[in-house]
């Protein structure tokens, strides 16, 4: 589930959401991926627009270029392995 902050209302959903033009956006989805402290390669459900993506660990925002890259349309390298027990979320826009 995500938790967004819409105005002074918070929304939250886990799932895709489509706009009117047709693009669709992915909230709150677990990549594949085992997180055991040596694994740092995690693949997302559906190819994304490498820009648009965010990641979480622990519900904490994870920085593009510092954090974490992504190095093709679905593959999300982080650069410090997550370690068992923490839990990764990602949102991006479907590419």
């Amino acid at each position: 589930m995500s938790l967004v902050n819409v105005g002074d209302v918070f929304v939250e959903w886990n799932g895709i959401l489509n706009t009117a033009n047709s693009a669709a956006f992915v909230f709150g989805e677990t990549p594949s991926g085992a997180v055991n402290g040596s694994n740092a390669t995690f693949t997302s459900l559906q190819n994304f627009v490498p820009q648009s993506v965010q990641v979480f660990i622990n519900g904490v925002s994870q920085t593009n270029g510092v954090d974490y890259t992504t190095s093709s349309t679905s593959t999300i390298t982080m650069n410090v392995s997550p370690v068992s027990g923490d839990y990764i979320r990602i949102n991006y826009k479907v590419g």
